[in-house]
């Protein structure tokens, strides 16, 4: 399977109609706007990073999800535990072939952010960031965002990453930061 380049690439994977694909501008880290910057020009976990900005553990939602041996792939929001405000949407496709089985079944239960379950399994932590993003909020990701586009800035930032095993992507990243997840 072709590696995951773009932005259109994940809502594609996930069946989502083009009118679902939200317009996306690659950005330099620059411009990038404190304290999304923070977020996510790295090369770390963005659950290690939401967690340390929210000072809170993080729950996961997943959306939906579609496999095809090997590859898992699935649409999910992050969640703050108590006040339950979405904190990140993304899209991830995963190579299960990269996994062990303990790995496999934190994975498919679908109860813990990925990004803790390979931290905490010491497993798979190597990520690379590829490319920055301006997104446009269309009606459909800012339902997902939980962002009333009316009232509530109609552009987000995210990117694209991967975490790599043996210098091969055994996960494929697409993460938005969600605007009101930065309110403090």
């Amino acid at each position: 399977m072709q590696q995951l380049k773009r932005i259109e690439d994940f809502f594609r994977l996930c069946g989502d109609p083009p009118s679902a694909i939200p317009e996306a501008q690659s950005i330099a880290a620059a411009e990038v706007p404190d304290p999304y910057r923070r977020m996510l020009a790295h090369n770390g976990h963005m659950t290690v990073a939401l967690e340390s900005f929210h000072d809170s553990t993080l729950e996961l939602r997943v959306l939906s999800e579609h496999t095809a041996e090997p590859f898992y792939a699935r649409k999910i929001q992050l969640l703050h535990p108590e006040t339950r405000r979405i904190l990140q949407f993304g899209i991830v496709r995963l190579n299960l072939d990269y996994s062990d089985e303990p790995v496999r079944q934190r994975i498919l239960a679908r109860d813990t952010p990925l990004g803790r379950i390979l931290l905490e399994h010491g497993f798979m932590t190597r990520v690379v960031t590829h490319d920055l993003l301006r997104i446009s909020l269309n009606h459909e990701l800012a339902d997902a965002l939980g962002v009333d586009s009316k009232r509530e800035r109609p552009t987000t930032f995210g990117r694209i990453a991967t975490v790599n095993v043996d210098n091969q992507p055994a996960v494929e990243l697409l993460e938005i930061v969600t605007p009101q997840s930065l309110a403090l």
